[in-house]
Order: C-alpha cells, then structure tokens, then sequence
C-alpha cells in the first residue's frame, strides 16, 4: 500500500493553509499535514511527524521561511522545500533557491502548488537515486582502493623475498664476476619493489611522485656499491614530478642501470669525481632525464646502441619502452639524456 505524503506547513495564517492543502486534494496528491506556526512548533514536527515535504511562508511573525530553509537543508539536504508566498522579489527568490529552495509559488497562484509539488517530489527522488548510486560507487572504489594497496604491497613484499634469497644465496658464491651478476640483478629487483612500495605509501595508485623515488633509490644504490662520498659526490636536481606506473617502473630501471655504471666504470682506482641525476620538465607533457658523470668518459670505440654490455642494452630497450629518446653527451665525462612524454 502506497504511504501518504506527510506535508509539514510552516504558516501563521490557518486560512492560508488550509487553502494549500485544498489545492493539493485538488491536484489528486494523497497527503497528511501537519501545521506549525512558530519556530518552536516546527522543530518539533520536524522532527516527530518526519515530513516528506514542506511548505513555508516566507515571511512570519518571529521566523523566517529561509531561516527554516536554512535548517532544514542542514539537517536533511534531499528534503524538498517549497517557500509559499504572498510576496516575494526576485533577489529573494534567487536567493531562496540558492539556499536550497526546490521551488516558489506566490499565494496568489496557489493553483500552481499541485504542479510544483508533483515536480519537486520526482526531482527529489531522482536526487535520492543519484546519491545512492554514487555512495555505491564510492564503496566499490574504497574497496578496490584496498584491494590494490594490498597488492602492491604483496608484490613489493614478494619482490623483498626474492632479494633476501639472491643475497643468502651470493654468500655462497666465491666467483667475483658471478657475484656482481647477482649484486646488479638484486639492485634491478629492488628499483622495481621501491614502485610498489611508494604506491602502497600513496593515495593515488596508478601515480608516483617520482623525484622522491629517484632520491631513494640513487641513494640506495650508492649505500649497495659502499660508495665513498668523499670520492664519488651525488648530485640531484629533482623537478616535482608524478609518472604514471606504466613509465616509472621503466624509467627506474634506466635510471639503476646508468647510475650504476658510472659508479662502477667511470672513477677507476680512486679517481675523485661527481655523479648528478636531473629530471625536470621541457615541456608540459615531456619531462627530461639527465645522468652525468665527470669520470673518465665513455669509450670511443663503443657505440652505447650496439654493445654487448646487457646494462646499456637494456637502457635502449627500455627508452624504446617508453617511446623516448636517448643520446650520449661525452664532452665532459660521460652524460645521458632520455627524453620522453608522461
């Protein structure tokens, strides 16, 4: 059985109401009212009748139909409100309706209540939908929000299990050559878990802020290699730049492989020298990245897009990845520049 329309009537005149609820019967709507004259009486029916709808005056004797309004909207924003009015200007009707009016009828065409009401009553029902469906959908994002932060934080744990066991497994390993094969893989591993780890630390998952990943990762692989600061200085000039996942975990990479050359290659015998890492934006949406060393520079002989180094080979395969741009600077020491979009 469909339930009747509570109406609560905010009015001081019980003539006036009573000829707001003649021309709801005459519109056909099935109601049952409540009237309240003073601000005191309509607090309490607001809150013991539960109206479905109300209809004030906009002036009255010690309170106002805004001043109603203003409570209502506080309390129980999708409760529909008419303001019925014997007078009203437009700068007040316009701010009525700003406040949260669904809409006005002056006394003088109260035959326009039945209409109005019907309207207001299905916008209301579409609001109340709307805002169902939109509660849904913010439980189902929170909850795939917590699914993903579980994933990353898996794969970031996963990808930790599999470093320990590469170094337990290093301590058995007396060959140097073979034990730096197995350092290099762990570093690669571990800039690829620091994406993961930064997502699972992030209220955005499919962004990282990655100037701080490049901070902690060129700096744990300077702590890897027991790099000597008073030997090899670091210098970082980090623009205040999020990459999407897709772009971080390559460019990372890139950024281990060369990094870490320089370290290995470029200061031999204790040369003193400096490694800076830049990445700023050229443009909007092109971002620049800049690994430099002063050492002894890049060997002529050697084209860095056609060597049998699996590093370099891999840097070119993962600039490629990422539709950028790689070139080699060897005026000063040794400089590589990968351009891309983000």
């Amino acid at each position: 059985m469909k339930k009747k329309l509570r109406v609560l009537i905010l009015e001081d005149l019980s003539a006036d109401a009573e000829l707001m609820k003649d021309e709801l019967s005459n519109a056909g709507i099935d109601f049952t009212s409540k009237w309240a004259e003073t601000k005191k009486d309509f607090l309490k029916e607001l809150d013991s009748f539960k109206p479905d709808l109300i209809l004030s005056d906009y002036s009255l004797p010690s309170f106002t139909g805004l001043e109603a309004l203003k409570i209502v909207r506080k309390r129980f924003p999708l409760l529909p409100f008419i303001i019925v009015t014997g007078s009203i200007n437009e700068e007040t009707a316009v701010l009525c309706m700003r406040t949260g009016a669904d809409d006005y009828v002056l006394k003088g065409n109260l035959i326009r209540i039945g209409p109005a009401v019907t309207a207001v009553l299905e916008k209301t029902l579409l609001k109340a939908e709307k805002e169902r469906m939109e509660k849904k959908i913010r439980v189902s994002l929170k909850e795939k929000e917590v699914l993903l932060k579980e994933i990353h934080h898996r794969v970031k744990n996963n990808m930790q299990i599999v470093i320990s066991l590469m170094r337990l497994q290093s301590r058995k390993i007396t060959d140097e050559k073979m034990l730096e094969i197995f350092n290099v893989c762990q570093n690669r591993i571990r800039s690829m878990a620091f994406v993961h780890e930064r997502l699972y630390h992030s209220d955005d998952f499919a962004h990282i802020q990655f100037n701080d990943y490049i901070e902690q990762m060129v700096v744990h692989i300077f702590q890897t290699y027991s790099v000597d600061s008073k030997i090899i200085g670091l210098e970082l000039d980090l623009k205040d730049i999020t990459l999407d996942v897709i772009k971080a975990i390559p460019c990372g990479l890139i950024i281990n492989e060369l990094v870490s050359n320089s370290i290995k290659h470029a200061f031999p015998k204790g040369r003193k020298g400096e490694i800076s890492v830049k990445f700023f934006e050229k443009k909007k949406d092109e971002v620049i990245l800049v690994v430099n060393d002063n050492g002894i520079g890049f060997p002529d002989d050697i084209d860095f897009r056609n060597t049998e180094t699996l590093g370099l080979q891999i840097v070119c395969d993962l600039v490629q990845q990422i539709d950028g741009k790689i070139k080699l600077d060897k005026k000063h020491g040794t400089s590589f520049t990968v351009t891309f979009k983000h």
